[in-house]
């Protein structure tokens, strides 16, 4: 065979092998995929977020579909707290399989919604903020994704970490995003307002006690993952009274008692942490 004939022959292949995904990204209706997306049947919603999930790349979706995959990700940040809540009451104890559980339980995508969030992730959109902060804390990427957003998540984040998560692992993951945000030297610098609000949420989580509501996954030791977290955000902000509050932390087992956290193995956990964060060169915004 000839390089001429090769060369035409890989083209060829290529071409043919490429033509029928090029040609199911042509042929696929994003108006029909939005309106079953938020439709009433659960099952072809979740069908049609496959469907665009596994046949369009993310740039290929147009605003009316991807304000849809938005839209169903909050409803379903809603779903699966209901979710978790009747878990946590005890109203399915004894019941093994799970299409005896009550209807709104059943409305849940179980894997189904975790592929979704990445599917939002995918957009890179900002409009998606709102959703992807509410499913902060339910999958261990989506605080990365929103700190990629820069102090345009900023506001959201700080909400929930003040006082409006659902559950302490959500504020965790707020408090952990607002840290990559400061702590990125390539970013926009962060206007004071957003500074202030970050260094009193800081300065609240490290000398007060802060409660949110117990959920099915809220362990003795998420309120000690929290300190640890609002610790790295202090030493991030590089500010010197915050500096001094950690540093109580770390020599004085009471300032861990005031916060809530009374457990031997947690207190040592978090002054060995404030340790070994205040051992590291600090850095500034």
């Amino acid at each position: 065979m000839s390089a001429l004939i090769r060369i035409v022959w890989v083209v060829g292949l290529t071409l043919a092998v490429a033509s029928p995904l090029s040609q199911a990204r042509a042929q696929v209706d994003q108006h029909a995929l939005a309106r079953n997306l938020l439709g009433e049947d659960g099952d072809a919603a979740l069908a049609a977020m496959h469907e665009a999930a596994m046949t369009l790349k993310a740039p290929e979706m147009g605003p009316e579909l991807r304000a849809a995959l938005i839209t169903v990700l909050e409803r379903q940040n809603k779903t699966f707290l209901t979710y978790k809540r009747m878990m946590a009451s005890g109203v399915v104890d004894g019941i093994e399989d799970p299409t005896e559980f009550p209807p709104e339980m059943q409305e849940f995508w179980g894997e189904g919604y975790f592929f979704l969030i990445e599917t939002v992730i995918s957009l890179r959109d900002p409009l998606a903020i709102p959703a992807l902060v509410g499913a902060v804390g339910n999958a261990n990427v989506v605080h990365l994704a929103l700190a990629e957003f820069g102090e345009n998540a900023a506001p959201a984040l700080l909400s929930i970490a003040e006082g409006g998560a659902e559950e302490e692992s959500q504020a965790t993951m707020a408090i952990r995003a607002l840290t990559l945000i400061v702590k990125d030297p390539k970013a926009q610098p962060i206007s004071q307002n957003i500074l202030e609000r970050t260094r009193r949420l800081a300065r609240e989580q490290l000398t007060t006690q802060t409660q949110y509501p117990s959920m099915i996954r809220s362990f003795s030791n998420l309120r000690a993952m929290r300190v640890e977290a609002a610790i790295s955000l202090a030493l991030r902000l590089g500010d010197p009274s915050l500096r001094e509050v950690v540093l109580s932390l770390a020599r004085d087992p009471e300032s861990v008692r005031r916060l809530g956290v009374r457990d031997a193995a947690n207190m040592e956990l978090i002054q060995r942490h404030a340790a070994e964060a205040l051992a590291r060169p600090p850095r500034r915004r």
